[in-house]
């Protein structure tokens, strides 16, 4: 990866692995990677809406859903974005009723 982070969120995706945000050991982060299988790259693509580490993330309905975390102020995210990778932008699409931290997520 281009940025370290740890606490960050991995989903596979498009025979791609995305890397979501987390922490670099000063600072919670918004930015995301993408991992090309193909050519053994790192890639950024754009940045979620909101930084955060310890959150939880899946693939539904072919996209990339985030869900709650902890943002640079140590509050929990309650938040749900989304990503679309033909457009390659992050959307807020809802926000959680209980706070979610360091917890997991799968779509069924």
């Amino acid at each position: 990866m281009q940025t370290p982070r740890c606490w960050f969120a991995a989903v596979v995706f498009n025979n791609a692995i995305y890397a979501i945000g987390g922490y670099d050991g000063k600072q919670r982060l918004k930015s995301v990677e993408k991992y090309n299988v193909d050519d053994d790259t790192w890639v950024y693509v754009e940045n979620m809406n909101k930084e955060r580490s310890r959150h939880a993330a899946c693939v539904a309905q072919n996209k990339i859903y985030v869900v709650g975390g902890v943002d640079s102020n140590s509050k929990i995210v309650k938040s749900i974005e989304c990503y679309d990778d033909q457009t390659d932008k992050w959307s807020v699409v809802g926000k959680t009723e209980v706070s979610l931290s360091s917890h997991s997520m799968v779509a069924v």
